[in-house]
C-alpha cells in the first residue's frame, strides 16, 4: 500500500503526501456562488451524458465538487455514488484514487476536472484500474489554455453555437495542476496514443470553454 499522511496546509487548504508527492485540495470553494463559465461547464456535462445515462443506471463520480452534478442525476432517478480525497465534501466513498481500489462496478465512471490534479503517470495507472469496474470512462481535462474571446449565438431552429478563441497560458499552476493538455509534451497526440495503449477505445471527443472531454469504452 502507498505511505500516505494528510495534514493543514492553510485555514482553507489541505493536502495529502502519498509516496513523496502532494496532493492540495479544498472544500471552501463549493460554499461559494460559482462562476457563469462553471456553470456553463456543469451544462455541458450533464450535455455529454444524455443520450448515454439513463434512469437506474449506477455511477461512480469521482470529485464531485458541489455535488451539482451528482443531485442533477439523482433527481433523474441515476444511482450515483461519489468518491473524493476531501471528507468535507461527504463523498460515499472517501480516499484519494491513486490508492483506492474500487469494490464494486459501474454503469458509467465519471471524473470532471480531476485528473490534472494528479501526476500523468498516476493517471494512466488510475484509468487502467478503473477500467475493469466499468464499460465507460466519462473524462473532463483541462486544456493549456485561457479564453480571450467567446460568444453565444442563438439561432430559431437551429441549436445554439458557441465560439471561443483561446491563447496559450503563460505558466501551470503547479500548486493545483500537475499537467494539462498542451503543457509541454503532454500533447493531445500523446494523451491519446497512452490512453489507447491502457485497450481504451475514445468514442467521443469534444471541447468546451477550456475543458477538453472524453468518453472511453472498455
Amino acid at each position: 500500500m502507498p505511505d500516505s499522511k494528510e495534514y493543514t496546509t492553510s485555514s482553507d487548504e489541505k493536502a495529502q503526501k502519498v509516496d513523496g508527492i502532494e496532493y492540495h485540495y479544498s472544500s471552501t470553494w463549493i460554499n461559494r456562488l460559482e462562476s457563469l463559465a462553471h456553470w456553463k461547464l456543469y451544462w455541458f456535462q450533464q450535455r455529454i451524458l444524455e443520450g448515454l445515462v439513463k434512469p437506474g443506471d449506477k455511477i461512480l463520480e469521482i470529485g464531485p465538487g458541489t455535488g451539482f452534478c451528482t443531485n442533477y442525476l439523482r433527481s433523474k432517478g441515476v444511482d450515483v455514488k461519489t468518491l473524493d480525497i476531501d471528507k468535507e465534501k461527504k463523498p460515499d466513498i472517501c480516499c484519494n484514487i491513486v490508492e483506492c481500489d474500487l469494490s464494486s462496478d459501474y454503469d458509467h465512471i465519471l471524473a470532471f476536472e480531476v485528473f490534472e490534479h494528479i501526476p500523468f503517470d498516476k493517471f494512466l495507472e488510475v484509468l487502467s484500474r478503473i477500467k475493469d469496474h466499468s464499460p465507460d470512462i466519462i473524462l473532463s481535462l483541462p486544456l493549456f489554455s485561457k479564453r480571450v474571446f467567446e460568444f453565444d449565438l442563438f439561432m430559431p431552429f437551429f441549436n445554439n453555437l458557441h465560439f471561443c478563441i483561446r491563447m496559450p497560458k503563460k505558466k501551470l499552476n503547479q500548486k493545483h495542476h500537475f499537467w494539462e493538455v498542451g503543457y509541454k509534451s503532454f500533447t493531445e497526440k500523446y494523451l491519446q496514443e497512452q490512453i489507447k495503449g491502457l485497450n481504451l477505445r475514445i468514442v467521443r471527443r469534444e471541447t468546451y470553454l477550456s475543458k477538453l472531454f472524453y468518453i472511453l469504452e472498455t
